[in-house]
């Protein structure tokens, strides 16, 4: 339809609804409206002449962190972070307009009417293991992650999605997730894995299928590679493909390296 001044405002509301780490309620859903604010950016016409220098002077920072945005670099993000409540000064010149989003990050007790899960059981168990050096492959720490979940339904579930989020300064151990997805049993269907660990990473694993009858378990080593200074606790989250707000069940996890287990 091409009609740029009626999708505009729709398109800045969409962009507001965003919750920080989360999806807009179903992955399918997710999928198309990102689809539909691509197209959106790539049709509309004006970006030429989008010319805008950003400065953000953080309180940790002896000198500005600075952004050229412009017609060639409008679709990409860029992200600065602070330790605590702290001031923070943006300046902006230039031409066009641009979008800044202020997320606060904290850890909180899950309360415990949001520990009742509705449509899935959900275990999660977390050891140390004692690995030589050549075990760890260059890591300071190894552990053990299991992860256990039952549908509660009449029926066995289909696509369903465990969201874990790992423990900072961890990453999964790759090896080990491409053998439960390569056996002849293939617990799960596939995975993703995002690198970053420095801070919270993210491991993405999509299943067939979850029985009703039994518990369906998958475990993997996770090596610590960074020391934080903060340790916040990781979390897993399993639910539907198709229905992530009911369906969906979490548990807070912490870190267990206080006894070392053979």
């Amino acid at each position: 339809m091409k009609k740029f001044e009626a999708t505009g405002p729709v398109v800045r509301w969409l962009v507001a609804q965003k919750f920080y780490g989360e999806t807009y309620g179903q992955t399918q859903a997710t999928i198309i409206l990102f689809q539909a604010l691509a197209q959106y950016e790539i049709d509309i016409r004006g970006h030429k002449d989008l010319n805008l220098d950003v400065s953000i002077q953080l309180p940790e920072h002896k000198k500005p962190i600075r952004y050229r945005i412009n017609y060639d670099s409008a679709l990409l993000s860029r992200t600065a972070q602070i330790k605590g409540n702290q001031n923070f000064t943006v300046q902006a010149s230039g031409q066009g307009k641009a979008t800044m989003v202020i997320a606060t990050v904290y850890n909180a007790r899950m309360q415990e009417n949001a520990l009742q899960c509705k449509k899935f059981s959900l275990d999660v168990s977390i050891e140390p293991l004692q690995l030589d050096q050549q075990q760890l492959k260059g890591a300071l720490q190894a552990v053990k992650i299991k992860i256990c979940t039952r549908y509660l339904g009449e029926v066995d579930a289909t696509m369903t999605i465990i969201d874990v989020s790992m423990l900072a300064g961890f990453a999964p151990d790759n090896d080990d997730l491409k053998r439960l997805s390569e056996e002849v049993d293939r617990y799960i269907s596939k995975f993703e894995v995002d690198r970053v660990v420095s801070e919270s990473g993210k491991l993405i694993i999509y299943l067939d299928k979850v029985s009703h009858r039994e518990d369906e378990c998958l475990q993997f080593k996770a090596y610590k590679y960074i020391d934080v200074d903060l340790l916040q606790p990781a979390s897993v989250k399993v639910y539907s493909n198709y229905n992530l707000g009911n369906d969906s069940c979490e548990l807070s996890i912490v870190e267990a390296t206080q006894r070392p287990r053979h």
